[in-house]
């Protein structure tokens, strides 16, 4: 508004002196007029938009570098790591230091489970009506939930699994070559720490929830292995002829070895159930986990040689 009444005023100026000094039409003093309020008019327009265009590039720097000074000092930014490890936190997979869970990224599942897909194989089991208990092993708390919702009448057992060793690694499981005749040392392989069985209640299915990293090599993750072999394990403990059954959830294929796919029952998507022969199981977890040991030594080493039978 204040550029309008300026240049109003310019006008009224150039209109007095034109018309004193007699030296134009009014059509030359009409058109004069009108050129040099529009060159004044644009001037003005042109100085306030460089000016600013100056004050917004002044602000946008300001804004950035306020912005990076805030986020240098900000107590939120965290190593990605950390962040993913604490979103997860399953609190049945795990070591306990000074009574707090230390997450191992060796076990995080990245899994989303579809749930449609596991009501799917839930159905097939005819006696799930039936179940007293039902182990969880490496699932979230969000998941327990789901599981409470989709079979609410089982008791759900919540599994505890220690990590095994940083240093256990898949070559030290399957190295390239073993003292076989034993003149240095008997070759032992490694340990992997077991579920720990529950009395109370009887478990009827056993499910657990695997790592599946397809960047790396995931048919040589040690606590990929560590997770099969230890539900293998645990459902060898049954007792009797009560049989049970293994849900594997999971994007890669499941160790061939200790699930076969006689024993498969049903596969959905990533959710594989199977029904294992518990004296075939039985036999398979007391041989030795990989090619580190020899299932029967050489050398004796009297009635405990070979377990197969047992």
């Amino acid at each position: 508004m204040k550029a309008f009444i300026r240049v109003w005023k310019v006008m009224e100026m150039c209109y007095q002196i034109l018309v004193q000094e007699k030296r134009a039409t009014q059509r030359e003093l009409f058109y004069k007029l009108l050129c040099d309020s529009l060159d004044y008019f644009t001037y003005q327009l042109q100085r306030r938009y460089n000016q600013e265009k100056i004050f917004q590039k002044s602000m946008l720097v300001i804004i950035i570098f306020g912005a990076f000074l805030t986020l240098l000092k900000s107590p939120a930014v965290y190593n990605t790591d950390h962040l993913a490890s604490f979103r997860y936190r399953p609190s049945f997979v795990g070591q306990l230091s000074t009574d707090k869970f230390v997450a191992d990224q060796r076990y995080i599942s990245r899994l989303d489970v579809n749930w449609d897909q596991v009501s799917e194989v839930i159905e097939k089991l005819a006696d799930r009506h039936e179940y007293q208990g039902i182990g969880l092993l490496n699932f979230n708390d969000s998941d327990i939930e789901q599981w409470k919702l989709l079979i609410p009448d089982a008791e759900h057992v919540v599994l505890h699994l220690d990590f095994v060793s940083n240093n256990v690694t898949w070559e030290s499981l399957y190295p390239e070559w073993i003292d076989e005749e034993e003149e240095f040392e008997m070759p032992i392989c490694p340990t992997l720490p077991d579920i720990p069985a529950p009395g109370k209640p009887r478990i009827d299915l056993i499910v657990v929830k695997l790592p599946c990293n397809k960047l790396r090599e995931w048919s040589r993750d040690v606590a990929r292995l560590h997770l099969q072999i230890s539900a293998a394990r645990l459902a060898a403990t049954s007792k009797g002829n009560h049989s049970v059954h293994v849900l594997l959830l999971s994007d890669c294929f499941p160790v061939p070895n200790l699930f076969t796919c006689k024993e498969m029952v049903v596969r959905v998507g990533n959710a594989w159930l199977y029904e294992p022969n518990l004296n075939t199981l039985r036999q398979k977890v007391h041989l030795p986990v990989g090619s580190c040991e020899l299932a029967v030594p050489l050398k004796s080493k009297g009635s405990k040689g070979n377990d197969l039978s047992s």
